[in-house]
């Protein structure tokens, strides 16, 4: 029994074999963009689609930003590796902010790097061999990568990245001179590198590129791919540290990330999603850190060594039940992407895990003609090790939907194999596709219920209703979602700033305040509090506010902002510059703090510096009236004097 693919192969071999080839692959490459598009013009009916809202999508955002308002290095650490905020930002520019653009052009990005690499394999391959245009088809026409791809998320930048690392390395296989063999080495290394610094992981896959040379006795080719790779992490790895005082190598709480696979409450995948209980536990162990002067890295790693000492049983269990975890259809979310926004668009809901099903079998059963054929194992060589590289993470930290991304290039290759495997016995091509349903299923089994990601999800959402001027649907939301939540000091947060923005003032009050008592580390709620004694003109109770929000987080630059204000407001002008000041200390690239420091400069005379605060910021915010108006008053002023 031959598949259809090799009788394809066949018929393509007798026939004019280019032409209708290139009829087909166009067909395919159309079809990918025609779902792409769909795909964005049905998410366009979701309050979230023009919005950069969720874990870490805020935080990249928030970083690019920063990095377009002049802050390249940074203030603080970064939580991220830091390239795709990089990205982020540039696409930012080119597109004037508009976060729908950002996804069309990430979506494109991706589309063309899926046939970049199918064209590359097409170029080695031969001409019966079907395996280059079926792992296209899949990559064209694979739903949950469509919508993984148009996220604000570094996965969307890293595939693009891998495939070309794959590329390079396979082309460096292929050298026949010195030269051109130590070329491939050095950039086939920075390329593993510029994927490590977009998504630390991918150092895995790079270390063991590097230690395949070294066991090749190929030595210099292993030394220059390292020194390659090494060559934009160092950078990297040397302003973190200096940010943090510490060494990091690229981003901080890496730590983290292995203690949530790794201890009695661990269930393979991230079960301690961000919010409440996430916040309590880094309180706990900064607590703990202080107390004994060392990094909360090191006391999640000192737990991490406790729990596999004590208890080497259920880490075992804990193992085999993330290798199920990783080819479960429904852990192929990573959180928040779940049923309220993973499933928001038709194509993903009647797609995403039906395609996924059907993958996970077809690559799993792959495993089998790949491994076992030499010529195979030979072609699938680079691929094989990234999938390996990123099981092999997955079960070192959690599993997520996110993290096997990276694994896709491999399982489509996989499903090629076998969707072209020309085994004519029965028996030798079903038994591997029952062993991948087998896995599959037991996958099913050992996948934990999430609720609270629902909860999570109806969040943002309300968040997005919000941010859209749609503030009484929103406030039905989280109403009705509130006793489930698991960000409860968010969710009252955001409920607060609704109520007032409808003028309930009493109502968002006691948000507020029920915020703040949700979680006694919550600045946020009670520079909220005085922002709204502010509006109200209670000066008192709005210092009273800000001061007791900077004790809770002294960092916090809302509080500090406001708390400038409020002096400057109560008549203690030398005390409000002290505290703009701090402000700046915070946040270099503050408009508002150096457009007030500019004020306080103007009404006592001295109007140089007046000018000087204003065009400081006046070149984080271009467009801004008021601080234009402001500088050509300053200017003016300081002309006049100087006649």
């Amino acid at each position: 029994m031959n598949s259809i693919f090799h009788r394809v192969a066949e018929f393509l071999h007798r026939a004019d074999s280019n032409r209708i080839r290139r009829i087909i692959v166009g067909g395919v490459i159309l079809v990918g963009a025609l779902l792409r598009w769909e795909y964005l013009r049905e998410y366009a009916a979701s309050p979230l689609f023009p919005l950069a809202l969720g874990p870490d999508i805020a935080e990249y955002d928030a970083r690019a930003r920063e990095i377009l308002n002049g802050g390249w290095l940074g203030s603080q650490p970064d939580l991220h590796a830091p390239l795709y905020s990089f990205f982020l930002a540039l696409q930012y520019q080119l597109s004037g902010f508009s976060i729908p653009i950002v996804r069309g052009l990430q979506s494109l990005i991706n589309w063309a790097a899926w046939i970049g690499f199918y064209q590359f394999r097409r170029r080695r391959a031969a001409p019966r061999d079907l395996t280059p245009e079926i792992f296209l088809a899949i990559a064209m026409l694979y739903p949950a990568a469509i919508f993984h791809q148009a996220e604000l998320i570094s996965e969307s930048l890293l595939l693009p990245v891998l495939l070309l690392t794959v590329a390079l390395l396979e082309k460096n296989d292929e050298a026949t001179t010195l030269k051109t063999r130590l070329a491939g080495s050095a950039t086939s290394g920075f390329a593993a590198g510029l994927a490590a610094i977009i998504h630390p992981t991918a150092l895995f896959f790079a270390g063991i590129e590097a230690l395949r040379y070294a066991c090749l006795r190929r030595y210099t080719t292993a030394a220059i791919f390292t020194a390659a790779l090494l060559l934009p992490i160092l950078p990297v790895s040397w302003m973190q540290s200096r940010l943090a005082a510490r060494p990091v190598l690229i981003q901080t709480n890496s730590a983290f990330n292995l203690y949530l696979g790794h201890n009695p409450d661990a269930d393979g995948s991230c079960y301690l999603r961000p919010g409440s209980a996430w916040r309590q536990h880094h309180r706990d162990m900064a607590e703990k850190a202080r107390n004994r002067g060392v990094s909360e890295d090191r006391l999640h790693l000192e737990q991490i060594g406790d729990f596999l000492l004590h208890h080497p049983g259920t880490e075992l269990l804990l193992l085999a039940r993330k290798a199920l975890l990783i080819f479960s259809p429904l852990e192929l979310p990573a959180g928040a992407d779940g049923p309220a926004l993973f499933y928001y668009t038709p194509l993903q809901r009647h797609g995403a895990v039906a395609g996924t099903v059907l993958l996970l079998i077809a690559a799993l059963a792959g495993l089998y003609p790949t491994l076992s054929d030499y010529r195979q194992r030979t072609a699938q060589l680079h691929l094989l090790l990234l999938g390996g590289a990123f099981f092999a993470t997955q079960l070192l930290t959690v599993t997520s939907g996110r993290y096997r991304l990276a694994m896709l290039p491999a399982l489509f290759m996989l499903a090629a194999v076998y969707l072209q495997w020309p085994e004519k016995r029965w028996r030798q091509r079903i038994l591997p596709a029952l062993g991948g349903t087998l896995v599959v299923l037991a996958s099913l089994a050992v996948t934990p219920e999430r609720s609270q990601t629902r909860s999570e999800a109806v969040s943002l959402i309300g968040e997005a209703l919000f941010r859209q001027n749609r503030p009484r649907e929103a406030a039905a939301l989280l109403t009705g979602n509130f006793e489930y939540s698991n960000d409860c000091a968010r969710d009252a947060n955001l409920l607060g700033e609704i109520h007032r923005s409808l003028n309930d003032h009493e109502t968002a009050a006691s948000w507020y305040r029920q915020a703040a008592d949700n979680d006694p580390d919550d600045a946020y709620s009670l520079m909220n509090l005085g922002a709204l004694a502010l509006e109200r003109n209670r000066l008192p109770e709005a210092r009273q506010c800000f001061e007791a929000a900077l004790h809770r987080n002294p960092l916090h630059v809302g509080a500090a902002y406001n708390l400038a204000l409020t002096l400057e407001r109560t008549g203690h002008t030398a005390a409000a510059e002290k505290a703009y000041l701090r402000v700046l200390q915070l946040d270099p690239q503050n408009r508002p703090a150096l457009n007030s420091l500019g004020l306080l400069a103007f009404r006592r005379g001295d109007f140089p510096e007046a000018v000087r605060l204003f065009r400081a910021a006046l070149a984080l915010d271009p467009k801004h009236q008021g601080v234009l108006r402001n500088l050509h008053a300053a200017e003016t002023a300081a002309a006049a004097e100087n006649k």
